[in-house]
């Protein structure tokens, strides 16, 4: 999270990362981007980090769940079906990026019922603590509503943003995801 601060304060698009003037700064940013709840069907229902990390129901229909923990978790307490791979797979198989797109079905305990999610990539080995910073800091200096193109190692990645709008304190983390760039 320091790299990302020093990169936001130099690279940020977004007009609150004029405001980092020091590391409680990005705190407070962090925090407001990812935790602090708002509103997705009811109020304060949601936040950047539930959507994404931990995943979500809505209408019969998982939404975020894209980390590799939180799947593993779930699947090893018999939440999860695993249902295959989906679609086009990171291509170096010998580094140490290894994006995967699944099929999964989840019990998530809410209404007892058990949701199918179609695609969803997952980033596997990774930290939160990395797809947090690496996720802010494409949200915070790149398209926060689209598509965002980089490397990764020898893959060329997608990192899919989509803001939140609120009406107190800037968009928040909606949704943002890695993919691998068609």
């Amino acid at each position: 999270m320091q790299f990302t601060y020093e990169f936001l304060k130099e690279h940020g698009k977004d007009a609150r990362t004029k405001h980092l003037r020091q590391p409680h700064d990005m705190q407070t940013l962090v925090s407001e981007l990812w935790f602090a709840p708002y509103t997705r069907c009811r109020p304060n229902d949601s936040s950047g980090f539930e959507h994404v990390f931990v995943g979500e129901e809505r209408h019969g229909k998982v939404i975020g769940l894209h980390n590799w923990i939180q799947f593993y978790l779930e699947e090893k307490k018999g939440k999860i079906n695993y249902s295959g791979w989906v679609g086009k797979q990171d291509s170096d198989y010998n580094d140490d990026v290894h994006l995967v797109t699944v099929k999964f079905s989840w019990e998530d305990g809410a209404d007892d019922e058990v949701e199918e999610k179609p695609m969803s990539t997952i980033l596997c080995g990774s930290t939160v603590e990395f797809e947090l910073a690496i996720l802010t800091i494409v949200f915070l200096s790149g398209n926060q509503d689209g598509d965002n193109i980089f490397h990764l190692g020898s893959e060329k990645i997608n990192v899919v943003c989509h803001p939140q709008r609120t009406r107190i304190g800037g968009a928040k983390i909606g949704t943002a995801y890695l993919e691998v760039a068609r």
